[in-house]
């Protein structure tokens, strides 16, 4: 396949006399140079290196062959010479070469020279070039001429593996070439996995061109006959020493490698001049561009390597592991120190780890990294409940907080036991209070969570655990009906997770105080903040799970409240696959009290209250006032259908005026149901009235309209009309549309005899009441969250090896939930699933 930008590169290295083309084995080296020749059609005279062709008598006869095959043989100064030495072979040249006429020397393979005498001949032949002279170097590594020289004296130019490897476009030719049309994101994968490297692409598209499914290929790892596995095993490790092997193999546990590091792994000394080699030679050993000293490994090198290793013993991996993990801890590194303590199962350093910096830096940090399996932390066999005195608490604090941070509320509870603010101590561990405070929070015991919330912010107050529990605080006000607190410390909270990069929080922050907004009808601001998570998730892809719990429902709740029903029912998928009952009661009712507000607005009176029962969230005591309110809107439900029902007082963890109101609207409602118009009218009118503090716009808005539909009932037509003016002017100054919604079709003979009213009507009206979308209140075959996180890393380049990496789980389970994605959706390949994904707006 012809690759003019390279062949462009060549021409405009013919201004130096020495040319190096040095890349790995199977780079495109020797095509390259061919097709250039073709390109050139001038006098180039060829050389094949072997390493029997190492002393100057062999390489000079060789060179002196291929002259003859120019047509240079017998000229001036070499007449009968068959195998010159080289001042002979520089008399000829000489003789026979110009700026008009040139030669081209071509020496491939010229890594296997290495005889001193020999370098020196060549060395002069560069440093005292020939007009019309120009040699070309193939080479594995660079060739031991003084290349630094030449480069300081203009002598050279280069042509490395990354100029070799092929870019996007030249891969989309080669694709054509063998007649294979796969996804753009599987072939930008396809490029990234190889990084275009020449042989492993061509391997591929090999195999690709037999395959059913090309595209399963670009993620699959094989080490059969043909295979690109086979091919690094064969051609570059089995020509390298011992040492060197086992270096590679023991290392490539690490993501990253220096010399010192590879000392500790492999208990041996002398691993920088290794791996120094090992780069120079073109090994798929590459350095870091910034970190002088350290080494990666190219991602299908690196593959071959950890087959390789997973073929040792268990003790003798778990045993690499673990001096990785001493390493890093000796140097600070605390989460590459975890990474490798949790894979070697060394559970009492992953707790210390955990205590000293780990935790606050893996759950309370930027969220862009992910670890093995942490989870294997509470299975480790260790069984004490966190203690508040100094004795053992540290491994069992690390534990409860792995337990807390990740939502195992079950292994949290077991884990602490019973607790009671009587037993704080001054030095409480701020891992065990992390845990605790999450408990509280989901037990709703405020009391606790107030006390240890205090304490993490009298320990930590500009630290990323003060920040987390004023957040928690926020969150906590948000649910109690505490408006002005939560507005107050969320805010705060966002500000100080932004200044400390916890992006996480930043994102449950904001989508928090969403909801808080909206609920109070302030559906700009809330919109705003809803806004701003989408920007977070978009900077930051890597954001899946319960971090965007909140977020989502808080746009699910500014759609619903605007009527947008469609990006209603996206919304609330994505909250409730991010979320778990167990773990966030609070927001999992708040998506249930939103999917029975839709209902509602599309006359489907008993499916939603059939919702609000069934949802043992509702009833939780860590939903804290959301129990009052789906008390109220149950009650409001079963009047609307007909069968009037009064709620009790509410059974809130803190009552306020703003529940009250809640409780009058639906105590209105039954009056109405009854007849009795006179006592719904008094409790209407108490809401519309009320200043300490108003009613929230949503409240104030549905209350207005019931007032209308009691005037209607009362025969007063002038009330009905003024009051449904004045509950549209309130609503229009936030956009707010979910009442209207719900209560056209019971005022829709009003509207239609009042053209003025039926052209302000927010919604529009149809033949006898408004017909709306019916919201999903979940699908039959819904992708779980694991499932949907899997989903998205299918729009990127990532190798089913690296996406398992990244969720820290096998290369099993990811194929598994694959598989399940292709089932649910329909599909059968990567590319389709991804479009089927984003036409139900699942990406």
């Amino acid at each position: 396949m012809p690759r003019p930008r390279l062949v462009s590169a060549l021409d405009s290295a013919l201004e130096r006399p020495l040319t190096v083309v040095a890349a790995g084995a199977a780079s495109g080296k020797t095509v390259l140079l061919s097709e250039w020749v073709r390109h050139r059609g001038e006098r180039t005279a060829w050389v094949s290196l072997e390493r029997d062709d190492n002393t100057p008598a062999a390489f000079w006869a060789l060179v002196g062959e291929s002259l003859e095959e120019v047509g240079l043989a017998g000229q001036p100064g070499s007449a009968g010479v068959q195998r010159p030495p080289a001042d002979e072979v520089r008399e000829l040249l000489a003789a026979t070469v110009s700026d008009r006429e040139p030669l081209y020397l071509v020496l491939d393979d010229a890594h296997v020279l290495a005889d001193l005498g020999l370098i020196g001949q060549l060395d002069a032949l560069v440093r005292h070039p020939l007009p019309g002279l120009h040699i070309l170097m193939a080479a594995r590594s660079d060739p031991i001429l003084p290349l630094h020289r030449y480069r300081m004296d203009g002598r050279l130019s280069e042509l490395r593996a990354l100029d070799l490897a092929m870019t996007v476009s030249e891969v989309d030719d080669l694709l054509r070439t063998h007649a294979l049309d796969i996804a753009p994101s599987a072939r930008t994968l396809l490029v990234e996995r190889t990084e275009g490297w020449v042989a492993a692409l061509r391997l591929s598209m090999v195999r690709m061109e037999a395959a059913e499914e090309p595209e399963a290929f670009v993620t699959a790892f094989a080490m059969d006959r043909g295979s690109i596995g086979e091919f690094l095993l064969e051609e570059v490790l089995a020509t390298l020493d011992a040492r060197s092997r086992r270096l590679l193999i023991r290392t490539s546990a690490c993501e990253v490698i220096c010399g010192s590091l590879a000392d500790a792994v492999c208990a041996e000394a002398g691993s920088a001049l290794v791996l120094e080699r090992l780069a120079q030679s073109n090994s798929f050993v590459s350095p870091l561009p910034d970190e002088v000293g350290w080494y990666r490994y190219h991602p299908l090198m690196r593959e071959v390597l950890v087959h390789l290793l997973s073929s040792e013993t268990l003790d003798a991996r778990r045993l690499v592991d673990a001096r990785a993990a001493r390493w890093h801890d000796g140097e600070g590194n605390v989460i590459e120190a975890l990474h490798h303590a949790l894979r070697a199962h060394d559970w009492s350093l992953a707790a210390d780890l955990l205590r000293r910096g780990a935790f606050a830096r893996l759950f309370l940090g930027d969220g862009e990294r992910s670890i093995g399996d942490v989870h294997g932390l509470l299975r480790a066999p260790w069984s004490q409940p966190v203690d508040d005195g100094p004795a053992g608490s540290s491994k069992a604090a690390a534990r409860a907080a792995v337990a807390a941070a990740t939502g195992d509320v079950a292994s949290l509870r077991a884990m602490l036991g019973p607790w009671h603010p009587a037993e704080v101590t001054s030095d409480t561990d701020l891992l065990a209070d992390f845990a605790r405070l999450v408990l509280a929070t989901c037990d709703g015991d405020v009391d606790t969570a107030d006390v240890v919330a205090g304490r993490m912010l009298a320990t930590d107050p500009d630290g990323p655990f003060g920040v987390f529990a004023r957040s928690r605080i926020g969150a906590s006000a948000v649910w109690r009906g505490h408006e002005d607190a939560a507005v107050e410390h969320l805010t705060a909270a966002l500000v100080d997770a932004r200044r400390l990069g916890m992006t996480p929080l930043a994102l449950e922050c904001t989508g928090l105080l969403g909801i808080q907004h909206c609920s109070l009808g302030r559906v700009a601001r809330a919109e705003d903040h809803v806004a701003y998570g989408d920007r977070l998730l978009r900077e930051h892809p890597r954001l899946t799970g319960r971090h965007t719990a909140a977020h989502f429902v808080a746009a699910a709740e500014v759609a619903v409240t605007r009527g947008r029903i469609d990006e209603f029912d996206v919304a609330t998928d994505r909250a409730t696959r991010a979320l778990d009952p167990e773990a966030d009661p609070a927001l999992w009712g708040t998506v249930t009290l939103l999917r029975a507000k839709a209902l509602q607005a599309a006359g489907r009176y008993g499916p939603a209250r059939s919702l609000l029962v069934g949802d043992r969230s509702l009833s939780s005591p860590g939903a804290f006032n959301l129990v009052a309110v789906a008390q109220a809107m149950a009650a409001e439900l079963a009047s609307l259908s007909g069968r009037p029902e009064r709620p009790s007082d509410p059974a809130a963890t803190d009552p306020n005026e703003h529940l009250s109101n809640l409780f009058e609207i639906a105590r209105a409602r039954a009056e109405l149901a009854d007849g009795d118009l006179r006592s719904a009218e008094r409790l209407v009118r108490r809401v519309i009235t009320a200043s300490a503090p108003a009613p929230a716009l949503p409240a104030l808005v549905e209350a207005v309209l019931v007032g209308s539909e009691v005037a209607l009932a009362a025969g007063d037509e002038r009330r009905a009309v003024e009051q449904a003016v004045y509950a549209i002017d309130l609503g229009r100054s936030a956009d707010v549309v979910l009442p209207f919604v719900e209560a056209a079709p019971r005022l829709f003979s009003l509207i239609t005899r009042h053209d003025t009213l039926a052209e302000r009507w927010p919604v529009p009206l149809h033949d006898r009441a408004a017909e709306h979308p019916t919201p999903r209140t979940g699908l039959p075959e819904s992708l779980t969250d694991r499932e949907l996180s899997v989903l998205r890393w299918l729009t990127t380049m990532m190798s089913v090896a690296e996406i398992a990496d990244e969720l820290c789980v096998s290369t099993n389970t990811v194929k598994t939930h694959v598989a399940a994605v292709y089932r649910k959706l329909g599909v059968a390949r990567r590319r389709d699933a991804v479009a089927r994904g984003r036409e139900l707006r699942l990406l």
